[in-house]
């Protein structure tokens, strides 16, 4: 035998050994591939196990000549003189239905989706179109519009490709290293084409015309399947993340649940202690009132006085436990309770107020307990400023210094030594307003030089 003809027996065999392992490969990871659907059970996994389905079909029925003993078998010529250009286009069809889904362009690019779904629309119309050729067309016409229409679909996806680059979305790379891939394969393939010789023996034309295209779609398949594994690995992470997000936010909302049972439960003690008293206290002045009205008079209307301020003081109590209890956007601002507060206590005294306020404050303390505290430590302030200072001016700032809120409630009055004085209900309960908001209080004071209470609350 001739060195021509053992050399052509050799090349056929070795393509037909590779075509053989490359549809193995195609069959192997379209198994794996499904596998992996039933796990994910997302879109882009269908129209992918589509995609190399449509593959192995059409590479089987590309070089079935090859992997028959009898290369003049009928039902072989018959397929592939049928089937084999339909697929080919279905194919494209197949990769663009995937790379659709892969790539989310119905969300990150919608106008290169529709301009996709008109090709695919195309592709069908000329897969029927070759299905049914052969009824009414010459086999060279045929040739010739396949031919043009494979250059011309060949020209499209090298455009597409250009658009994606430029598009650059999370998983492009792997889609255009894959398609860069498979595209070369083709191309080589076809190129190899023209340049076949005019010996019937199988030469290295014919072998690099069919294995370039096996190499190609196999590099693309491997960039597609380790893109679609790293695509749902990143999804199932985001998954997790959300629900690690959804419980973080579950425990925090039951911290919060619990932490506002805790304020309500302080706050019925406080409503309880508090207004209980009040009110028991104005039970026994009633009862007292009304048994000396006959015989003191006046004594009984000195005693309807101090119920009447009780009562006015009581309601007092209640608006501020209503305003720190509201939602921010539906409250009076801190500001003006204070300046009602100075009405309340300090103009009867004759005592001038102002005030320095950061409007930027009030929408920030969102806590409930901080701002209960807030107010009651100024409140408490002023009421010694009414009772005690024998002051003519008093200044209330609260102001933000950093990761700090500042309040300090100053006076013109008396004063006292403070190396030299029993802290009276009105300092005692400042102290411990202050103890539950971790803040730090320092009182500066002294004879003929008024008082100044400056409390640093942690924001």
């Amino acid at each position: 035998m001739p060195p021509q003809t053992t050399n052509s027996q050799f090349l056929l065999s070795l393509s037909t050994d590779l075509t053989i392992a490359f549809l193995s490969i195609l069959a192997f990871q379209t198994i794996l591939i499904y596998r992996q659907w039933r796990t994910f059970r997302t879109r882009e996994y269908k129209t992918y196990i589509i995609y190399l389905t449509i593959t192995f079909l059409y590479f089987s029925v590309l070089w079935s000549w090859a992997l028959q003993p009898c290369k003049y078998d009928v039902f072989i010529d018959f397929v592939s003189f049928y089937f084999k250009r339909p697929i080919a286009f279905l194919i494209y069809y197949c990769y663009y239905n995937f790379v659709v889904d892969f790539l989310d362009f119905k969300l990150i690019a919608p106008k290169v989706y529709y301009a996709i779904a008109v090709l695919k629309k195309a592709l069908l119309a000329v897969t029927l179109f070759f299905l049914t050729a052969n009824l009414y067309l010459s086999s060279n016409i045929q040739t010739y519009i396949y031919i043009t229409a494979s250059l011309l679909l060949f020209i499209i996806s090298i455009y597409f490709i250009v658009v994606l680059w430029r598009t650059k979305t999370r998983f492009v790379t792997y889609f255009l290293k894959g398609s860069a891939c498979a595209l070369s394969g083709a191309f080589i393939s076809n190129i190899m084409f023209f340049f076949y010789s005019s010996d019937t023996q199988f030469n290295g034309f014919h072998f690099i015309n069919c294995v370039a295209p096996l190499a190609g779609v196999l590099i693309e398949v491997s960039y597609f399947t380790s893109g679609l594994s790293f695509k749902s690995k990143l999804i199932e992470i985001e998954k997790n993340e959300q629900k690690d997000k959804l419980l973080n936010q579950l425990l925090k909302n039951q911290e919060l649940t619990k932490e506002t049972e805790n304020i309500k439960d302080k706050i019925a003690q406080d409503l309880h202690d508090d207004v209980g008293a009040t009110l028991s206290s104005m039970q026994l002045y009633g009862e007292l009132a009304n048994n000396q009205w006959d015989k003191s008079p006046m004594k009984s209307k000195e005693i309807l006085y101090k119920i009447t301020n009780q009562s006015k003081d009581l309601i007092t109590r209640m608006s501020d436990i209503i305003w720190s209890l509201k939602p921010i956007a539906d409250t009076h601002s801190i500001d003006m309770l204070f300046k009602n507060y100075s009405v309340e206590l300090l103009i009867p005294k004759n005592i001038i107020c102002s005030f320095k306020i950061d409007e930027k404050i009030h929408p920030l303390i969102t806590d409930v307990e901080t701002r209960r505290n807030i107010l009651l430590i100024t409140k408490e302030a002023m009421n010694n400023i009414a009772k005690y200072s024998q002051a003519s001016n008093a200044t209330v700032s609260l102001l933000m210094d950093k990761d700090l809120i500042i309040l300090s409630i100053t006076d013109n009055g008396k004063g006292f030594d403070t190396n030299n004085y029993i802290a009276g209900n009105g300092l005692s309960n400042i102290n411990k307003r202050a103890i539950m908001l971790k803040a730090i209080v320092t009182i500066n004071s002294s004879i003929g030089n008024g008082t100044s209470i400056v409390c640093k609350i942690p924001f």
